[in-house]
C-alpha cells in the first residue's frame, strides 16, 4: 500500500493577523498539521454562529485564503437561512457569484432550521441550478448552539434527498453519524459510542440516495469509523464513491486527526479496504466532487 496525499474537505482557518475567535487555528498552523498527515489541500468552510458576525471565519477570509496559498486550499461559501439577503443579493444571485468568484461548494450551514423548512428548500433549488455540492451541519433539536435540525432517523434529510435528486448532499456531525447504528432513544443522538455497530439508518439513506456523501471529519466521523474496526472496512468498501476524507481541527488540543489518518492507512495496509477504496476516500472523491 502506497501513501497518498490527501484532500481534508473540512477545514476552518484564520488569517495570522486577525483576532482570535473560537478558538479556531492560523492558516499557518493548520498547514503545519498537514504536512505532518500528509494533507495536500484543504477546503476551508466559512462559518455562522446564530447572533455572532461572521468575523475571521468569513466567506472573504476563506476566499483570501485560497488565493494566497492555491496549491494549499480550496474555499466554500455560505449561508444564514433565516436572512431574507446574503451580502445585500437573494440566495441565488448571491450565491451564482461566489461561484463565479471561486467557491467550490456550500457550508458549513449551520442555520437552526428543520431541514425540509422552505428556506432550506430554497439553498437546495440553487444548489441543483449551480451545481454546489452542500455541507451541513446536523443537529438534534433546537437547543443545539447551531445545525439544521432533524428528528431521529433522519425523516427531514430523507424528504430532501428525495425532492433534490441533483444536490450532493454532505452529512456531518454527531447527530448525523450516530445514525450508522441503531440508537434506542433521543439521548444517543449526541453521545460518542465505542460499541460496536448495529447497522442503522444512515447506511440505509446511502444504499437508497446516491446523492447522500459522509463528511468523516471531526470526532463524530472519524469515531463512527474506529469504534468497529470490521464494520467500518464494509461501510467504506460498499460506499467508497461518497465518503470523503476530512479533518475539521478546530483547536491545538484536537489529536483524533493523528489517530483516524493511521487508523485508515492501517485499514489499507493490512488489505481490509482496498488500495482503490484508499484512494477514493483520502483523496480521488474529494478531487471529482469539488473540480479540483
Amino acid at each position: 500500500m502506497n501513501k497518498i496525499l490527501k484532500i481534508d474537505i473540512h477545514a476552518h482557518a484564520r488569517p495570522v493577523e486577525a483576532v482570535p475567535t473560537d478558538s479556531m487555528l492560523e492558516y499557518t498552523r493548520v498547514l503545519e498539521i498537514y504536512d505532518k498527515l500528509g494533507v495536500e489541500r484543504g477546503g476551508i468552510l466559512p462559518f455562522i454562529r446564530e447572533n455572532k458576525p461572521n468575523g475571521v471565519l468569513s466567506w472573504q477570509n476563506a476566499k483570501m485564503l485560497t488565493e494566497q496559498n492555491p496549491d494549499r486550499f480550496f474555499w466554500y461559501t455560505t449561508v444564514d437561512l433565516e436572512k431574507d439577503t446574503h451580502d445585500g443579493k437573494p440566495l441565488f444571485e448571491f450565491l451564482a457569484e461566489q461561484k463565479a468568484l471561486g467557491a467550490k461548494g456550500v457550508g458549513e450551514v449551520t442555520t437552526k432550521l428543520y431541514f425540509d423548512d422552505p428556506r432550506v428548500g430554497a439553498l437546495f433549488d440553487a444548489a441543483a441550478a449551480l451545481e454546489l455540492p452542500v455541507l451541513f451541519h446536523t443537529a438534534p433539536d433546537f437547543s443545539a448552539r447551531y445545525g439544521v435540525v432533524d428528528d431521529l432517523g433522519l425523516p427531514r434529510l430523507e424528504r430532501m434527498l428525495a425532492a433534490y435528486p441533483t444536490v450532493k448532499y454532505i452529512g456531518h456531525a454527531k447527530a448525523f453519524w450516530s445514525e450508522i447504528s441503531e440508537l434506542g432513544d433521543e439521548n444517543a443522538r449526541e453521545k460518542t459510542s465505542k460499541e460496536p455497530v448495529v447497522e442503522g439508518r444512515l447506511p440505509h439513506l446511502m444504499r437508497k440516495y446516491k446523492n447522500l456523501y459522509c463528511d468523516l471529519s471531526a470526532a463524530s466521523g472519524s469515531n463512527a469509523m474506529m469504534r468497529d474496526r470490521a464494520y467500518a472496512a464494509r461501510f467504506l468498501t460498499e460506499f467508497s464513491d461518497r465518503v470523503l476524507y476530512g479533518c475539521d481541527i478546530c483547536n491545538e488540543k484536537s489529536t483524533y486527526q493523528y489517530e483516524f489518518a493511521e487508523f485508515l492507512d492501517g485499514l489499507a495496509a493490512d488489505g481490509s479496504i482496498s488500495e482503490a477504496t484508499y484512494r477514493k476516500v483520502l483523496r480521488e472523491n474529494a478531487m471529482t466532487l469539488f473540480q479540483l
